[in-house]
């Protein structure tokens, strides 16, 4: 993921979000493990102009 927009987490996963005008945007999930490690990345494409999300 090249930039940034959003970011949110919870006990369980971390979450970031990129979409930048007529682009494709992404949705990436991580696994949050013991001591803060981040695992299991999976990413979704999610249709343009989603910068709201």
């Amino acid at each position: 993921m090249g930039q940034l927009q959003g970011l949110t987490a919870n006990q369980r996963h971390v979450l970031m979000t990129s979409s930048f005008g007529n682009v494709d945007g992404k949705l990436v999930r991580y696994d949050r493990e013991a001591g803060d490690k981040f695992t299991k990345g999976v990413s979704v494409t999610m249709p343009p102009y989603l910068e709201a999300v």
